[in-house]
């Protein structure tokens, strides 16, 4: 499951205005995205398992984030459905068999990241800027995405020189935060699409691969920027302590 999460870049350029550079379009979008405090997108991830449809809160300041997800069943997970919540410093996790006959695990992960921001992991910003790396990045043509006029780009960025990357797109810890998950999958090369709409912000993004376990691809809609983000804990009574997932 994808999700995770744009970058700060200085933005240069137009990105859905018909310039003809990619790469100075693709570094003002990543660029104008990692202006954005939030975000709420939804979209799929398919993989050898099946297709997980994806929807997706996130909040920079307050950091907090909240992804639902419906796949596969299976006897791990009979419902198919997975939830994880971010807030307060502590990651809540629901899927699967309830822990203790409580249906929500936490897992603390700190009140607040002490990166900057220009460290931030939102995916909207980081696979335009990885897509920029690519040597044979191109615009597509002007296409339309949930009713918005947006500019599609795409190309092939070969994982072990993403991996070894050396400039301004890309902080050290975006561009290892991206390539060794994909390269650990056994993917030697990623597809990556991003459309960028009128505002120059992403507007969708699309991501393909070929593994071990074979093909995947997760793409994601940006529906919208800027918007207040509250994500509220599960009750405490519904929340298994670190004594219940150790019994279980």
């Amino acid at each position: 499951m994808a999700a995770g999460l744009v970058l700060g870049l200085t933005a240069c350029g137009g990105g859905g205005n018909g310039k003809a550079d990619p790469v100075a379009d693709l570094k003002a979008a990543a660029g104008k995205a990692a202006e954005q405090n939030s975000y709420k997108a939804k979209g799929t991830s398919k993989d050898h398992e099946g297709e997980t449809s994806l929807e997706m809160l996130y909040s920079e300041k307050p950091w907090a984030s909240d992804l639902k997800g419906t796949g596969p069943k299976s006897a791990d997970n009979p419902t198919g459905e997975i939830r994880m919540m971010n807030t307060g410093g502590n990651l809540y996790i629901k899927s699967g068999e309830p822990v203790g006959g409580k249906a929500w695990m936490k897992v603390e992960v700190g009140e607040a990241r002490q990166a900057p921001k220009s460290d931030s992991m939102r995916s909207a910003g980081l696979q335009a800027a990885v897509l920029a790396t690519s040597k044979d990045v191109k615009k597509v043509g002007e296409e339309k995405v949930g009713g918005r006029k947006t500019t599609h780009y795409k190309g092939t960025v070969t994982l072990s020189e993403l991996a070894a990357y050396k400039g301004d797109l890309l902080t050290e810890k975006q561009r290892d935060s991206y390539a060794q998950p994909a390269m650990y999958g056994g993917a030697k090369t990623l597809d990556l699409d991003v459309w960028v709409d009128a505002n120059d912000l992403p507007a969708k993004t699309r991501e393909s691969s070929k593994g071990s376990k074979g093909e995947s691809t997760t793409t994601l809609e940006f529906l919208e920027y800027g918007l207040k983000v509250n994500v509220q804990p599960p009750p405490a009574g519904e929340v298994a302590s670190m004594k219940d997932m150790m019994k279980g």
